[in-house]
């Protein structure tokens, strides 16, 4: 999950969407994790806002899975940007409660997707509402899904039209 590893066998196996789950390093790098925490899918343990990516590489994040993944480290952004662009993937990106977002991280998100021509093939999704407002700044037509895990009700409604996009 969160791997390069598991987007490769994704396209392999004929997906052609994937998702991932943005959060930032202590110095700022944007990495694939589905949790703040790196205990359940590597060899280390703690939040990943606690690490520098240089720190967060020396951990095994693939051995859980199998041994056909041992050594497999964190992916960045920018490296599943890249993959998504090279295998012709269309990638969900979830900006979650714990991902530390301000308007200067989605922006660089957005200049990443930029460079690799992929800001027209990305769908970004959230249960926080106010990431959306952070994604529409800095890309007015931007392709958005809002997370909901309660049931559908004229509130959830009226916040999903307030983030409609041309």
């Amino acid at each position: 999950e969160n791997t390069l590893p598991a987007y490769r066998l994704a396209k392999e196996k004929g997906f052609f969407y994937v998702e991932c789950d943005v959060t930032y390093t202590r110095d700022g790098v944007p990495v694939l994790n589905h949790l703040a925490h790196i205990n359940d899918n590597s060899n280390g343990s703690g939040n990943i806002s606690q690490y520098t990516y240089a720190q967060l590489l020396q951990f095994d994040f693939g051995s859980w899975k199998g041994q056909a993944y041992k050594g497999t480290k964190i992916a960045t952004f920018e490296e599943f940007v890249a993959l998504c662009a090279q295998l012709g993937l269309h990638p969900y990106i979830e900006l979650k409660n714990h991902g530390g977002h301000t308007q200067e991280k989605i922006q660089d998100l957005v200049n990443i997707l930029k460079k690799y021509d992929m800001l027209r093939q990305c769908t970004w999704i959230t249960f926080i509402h106010d990431y959306f407002f952070y994604v529409n700044n800095c890309d007015p037509y931007a392709r958005m899904g809002l997370l909901w895990s309660n049931d559908v009700n004229t509130q959830l409604i009226n916040k999903a039209l307030s983030i409609k996009t041309p």
